[in-house]
Order: structure tokens, then C-alpha cells, then sequence
């Protein structure tokens, strides 16, 4: 008996020692991992729609506690929101014990808003826009450095959960969205749907606000009401992406097809019935791309900025002096964006973009097949319309055709667009 009771005793103590070495192993190898996907976050190219900042780390028995900043490099986010204050608990590896299950893995974090920490007015704003709780997110790390998140998110606008896997040593990630209870917009104009599905996966992001790899997103019974419309229109939705990153170029594609709208599409006099768009692309630049989307955010920053002045002191002199050099900021900006598409976006004439467009009704099918290329006069480039070259097919079934017939001069189902020299010209 005493040898027994002695045996269980050391198995005890050898189980304690196993379990301390596997926390101070897993707690060094967490708090290493954490750093350095806080800093590859922010190292990533490009004004970042969030960006953290590691406040304290302090290692606690079990794990540790950090303190985070998070912040956004676009103004209008930041002016609307500020600076958020997060808490990180973290617990240590190989066992987990939390309120909801035990695991394993070699980290468990769950990030929380601090919202002692937060200001009066930013509390109300929050608490205005997030149902019931404010968001959290639990994220798992397993032995193979493979990161598991979970996020609930509850707002006026819709329900979302998000869940994925972020591989911590490739920079890969790949998880999926579930939307429910979508609203946007104000009677009558309004989008409605009950479910919202978007899957994707990642490679390692070249820009802060662009990833290559592939997307899909489903949307079944997505109501379109519109003071115009006679009764709402009733859309199925169904969409996909592929773009990859390769020796400094990106190819892929984007679809897009639309179906059961025939009924409500009749009843407002639009023979259509599904439709179908896909956009390719081969040979673009990623460096040019890069400085272009950049510059494209930069653009919608200014636009949103002069849009709040206006709102809050536009009639005030200082307001207007802030507005005027906004929108010469702006004008200059949207002046740039065409050269930079011209001189760095096509790859020294390499690139290639083709698109489709088709539909289908009781009397046939449309279709719009054509090609768009870099022009070769770029003396005057004052706009996109001035830099690309478009060469397309159209063919027109019958009630496509007796539509578009009284509202346009065209005269028959098949013809040939050439768009050049900003102008448009009909075969």
C-alpha cells in the first residue's frame, strides 16, 4: 500500500514537472510567435485598415497578459473610431481549461476590448454599433503553428461569424464568413438578405489591403428595394476569385453570376432572367499594382475627409480653407492615378484583360465578349478613358435587342465596339 500510494505520488510530481516544462516551453515559443505576427502585420506595404501596437507583455503562472493598441492608418476610420485599447489573455500549452471545453494546443488567446480604457463618447459610439456584447475573438494555436480564430460579431447591420486558420510560418490564411440578418440602406432604398456565405484562402499579402489567392461568396434571395422599382427585385448570387502572385506579376480571374430574377425582373420591364460576368487578367504588374491601389486608397481617404468637413464645419471659415485644400489634394490625386495606371500598372505591354458578359431569357442569349489593353498614344493622359484601347462582340437576343432598340440608335442583333481615343464607334 505505501509503495502504491508512494508510486502515485511520484507520477504526480513527474506529471507537475512535465506540465511547468511544457507552459515555460510553449509560453517562450508563444510569446516570440506573437511578437513577430505583430510586426509582420505592420511591415505589410500599404496604409493598413488596422494596425496594432504591442503595449505590455507580462507572463503570468499559466500564460500571460498584453495589452495592445490598435489604430487605423486611414483618417476617416480613425476619426470615427480612434485608437481601441485590447486586452490579451493568453494561456499556455499543452492543456487548456476554459469555460467552454478543455484542449490542446500550444496557445489559446482570447482578445477582449478594454473598455475601461475607452473614452465616453468612443464607448457610446461602440456600444450604438455592436448588439448586446462587443466583439471578441479566440484564436488557438496548435503544434504546428497553425493559428485557429473565431470571432462573433454583432452589429445594427448584420450578424457575422468568422472562423479560419492562419498558418504562422507560411503567412497563409484561409477561413469563412457566415452573415445573417443583413440590412443596408434606409426605406426604400435598402438591400435585405438572410445569409451571406464567403469562403477564401490567402497566400502572404503583398499589400496591406490586397492578398492573393481564391474567394467565393454565395447570396441566396438578396431583395433590392428601390423607390424606382415597382416591387423589389429577388437575387441569387454567386461569386468566385482565383489571383496569384508569381515572379512579380498577378493572373487570375473574377465571376460573377446572378440568377431567379426573371419574375420580378418582368414585372419592372427588364427581360433578364441570369446573368453571367468574368474578368481575366494575365501579366499585371504587382509593384504597379501595388502603388496604384495605394494610391486609389489614399484618393477615397481624402474624399471621405472632405465629406466629413463639409458635415461638421463646412460653413465655418477655417472649414472651408480645410475643404479647399482637400479638393485640391483631390483633384491632384485623381489627375495622378491615370499616369500611374499607364506608366506602371500594364507590364510594358505583356498585359492582358479580357471580359464576358452574357444573359439569358425566354428568346435566347446576350452575350459582350471583348479584350482592353493599354493604348498606344498615351500624350494626353488625362483620364482612364484616354488610356486603354476596347475591342468587343455583341450579339443581342430579341428582347435584349427590342429594349435596347427604342432606347438607342442600334439597329441590329450583331455588331462590333471599338472604344479608342475616348470615343466609341460601332461596327
Amino acid at each position: 500500500m505505501r509503495k502504491l500510494f508512494s508510486s502515485i505520488i511520484t507520477l504526480g510530481i513527474l506529471f507537475i514537472i512535465l506540465w511547468a516544462a511544457g507552459v515555460w516551453y510553449f509560453g517562450n515559443r508563444t510569446e516570440q510567435q506573437f511578437k513577430t505576427a505583430i510586426q509582420n502585420n505592420n511591415q505589410v506595404a500599404g496604409e493598413k485598415l488596422i494596425r496594432a501596437e504591442l503595449i505590455s507583455y507580462t507572463k503570468t503562472l499559466i500564460g500571460a497578459h498584453a495589452s495592445l493598441n490598435l489604430s487605423s492608418d486611414l483618417s476617416f476610420v480613425n476619426e470615427r473610431i480612434g485608437d481601441i485599447p485590447i486586452i490579451a489573455v493568453l494561456l499556455n500549452g499543452p492543456l487548456f481549461f476554459t469555460k467552454s471545453d478543455i484542449s490542446t494546443g500550444s496557445a489559446h488567446w482570447e482578445l477582449t476590448i478594454d473598455v475601461e480604457k475607452l473614452g465616453n463618447e468612443q464607448r457610446e459610439y461602440l456600444q450604438s454599433l455592436f448588439i448586446d456584447n462587443l466583439p471578441s475573438v479566440i484564436v488557438r494555436t496548435d503544434f504546428d503553428q497553425k493559428a485557429n480564430y473565431l470571432a462573433r460579431i454583432n452589429t445594427t447591420l448584420l450578424d457575422a461569424l468568422i472562423t479560419g486558420v492562419y498558418d504562422l510560418k507560411t503567412q497563409q490564411n484561409r477561413g469563412s464568413v457566415n452573415i445573417t440578418n443583413f440590412k443596408y440602406g434606409v426605406s426604400p432604398n435598402q438591400l435585405n438578405a438572410e445569409e451571406i456565405k464567403i469562403s477564401y484562402q490567402h497566400q502572404k499579402a503583398i499589400t496591406s489591403n490586397y492578398k492573393p489567392g481564391t474567394m467565393a461568396i454565395q447570396i441566396n434571395d438578396l431583395q433590392i428595394n428601390h423607390k424606382n422599382l415597382k416591387s423589389p427585385l429577388l437575387i441569387s448570387l454567386k461569386g468566385n476569385s482565383n489571383i496569384s502572385s508569381e515572379n512579380e506579376n498577378l493572373n487570375g480571374f473574377v465571376h460573377v453570376s446572378l440568377k431567379n430574377i426573371l419574375a420580378a425582373g418582368q414585372a419592372n420591364g427588364f427581360p433578364l432572367d441570369t446573368a453571367e460576368m468574368s474578368l481575366q487578367f494575365k501579366q499585371i504588374s504587382t509593384d504597379g499594382f501595388i502603388e496604384f491601389s495605394e494610391a486609389t486608397a489614399e484618393l477615397a481617404n481624402l474624399r471621405q475627409q472632405a465629406n466629413w468637413a463639409l458635415q461638421e464645419n463646412g460653413e465655418l471659415p477655417e472649414g472651408q480653407d480645410q475643404l479647399w485644400q482637400l479638393y485640391e489634394r483631390i483633384d491632384k490625386s485623381t489627375k495622378e492615378l491615370p499616369k500611374l495606371m499607364a506608366t506602371n500598372f500594364f507590364n510594358q505591354g505583356k498585359s492582358k484583360v479580357s471580359f464576358e458578359l452574357s444573359s439569358n431569357n425566354s428568346s435566347g442569349k446576350s452575350t459582350l465578349l471583348g479584350d482592353i489593353k493599354l493604348s498606344d498614344n498615351l500624350a494626353t493622359t488625362v483620364n482612364f478613358q484616354s488610356i486603354i484601347d476596347v475591342q468587343a462582340e455583341v450579339k443581342l437576343d430579341d428582347e435584349f435587342y427590342k429594349m435596347i432598340s427604342t432606347l438607342t440608335a442600334i439597329d441590329r442583333r450583331q455588331f462590333k465596339l471599338n472604344f479608342k481615343d475616348n470615343r466609341l464607334l460601332m461596327k
